[in-house]
């Protein structure tokens, strides 16, 4: 994934996440409709909205997860986005939507995460503890040396920048000032990457 489609793409997630006023946008039965002068929709974004106009939601789900849910035929049929005069209609799910399909695209560097994770959590050395799903590193410091791993992976730095940037809490500071990255959060996320088929995007 390069870098300007990586920032294309979770700008994109951060502006559909942040839920902004109701001025900014009015429901259309599963459609968000903006102006199609709204920030996010403007310049080299708008190539991208419009391949997703083509893809519906039934090309994007894969057959066992349809299957599972039991969506309506008239949901599956309907596209991602719509162009409407004026208007951009993006389907309301599109948001989570990208979001995993940047976590599919950097899925080598979040297995390889997950896999750090593990090896800090047998070799502690008493900076790292586990608490209730959490890896919490007690002081800030002790974070930025164990991320230092990562130094010259690019997509690594894409999926740290997504898990502390954007709105997907997954690492954060808590108010003792210790590092937590919420490891049960991104397990549940390899498991829900099962549920889509990226195949046409």
């Amino acid at each position: 994934m390069t870098t300007d489609f990586y920032n294309e793409l979770q700008t994109l997630y951060v502006a559909l996440s942040k839920y902004p006023s109701y001025s900014d946008y009015f429901y259309k039965e599963n459609y968000k409709c903006f102006n199609n002068n709204y920030f996010f929709l403007k310049g080299e974004r708008t190539k991208f909205l419009e391949k997703l106009s083509n893809i519906s939601i039934n090309d994007i789900y894969s057959d066992t997860h349809k299957k599972e849910m039991g969506f309506p035929e008239n949901y599956l049929n309907q596209k991602l986005i719509n162009f409407d005069e004026n208007r951009v209609c993006i389907i309301d799910s599109l948001g989570p939507i990208i979001y995993y399909y940047i976590l599919n695209n950097l899925k080598p560097e979040l297995d390889e995460f997950i896999k750090q994770l593990e090896l800090a959590k047998k070799d502690s050395r008493g900076y790292v503890k586990i608490d209730n799903g959490y890896l919490k590193f007690h002081y800030v410091e002790f974070f930025e040396y164990w991320i230092k791993r990562f130094e010259g992976n690019e997509n690594m730095k894409k999926l740290i920048h997504l898990f502390t940037k954007t709105k997907s809490h997954v690492i954060n500071i808590n108010l003792y000032d210790e590092i937590e990255i919420n490891e049960k959060k991104i397990i549940g996320y390899i498991e829900t990457l099962q549920h889509f088929n990226f195949e046409n995007l």
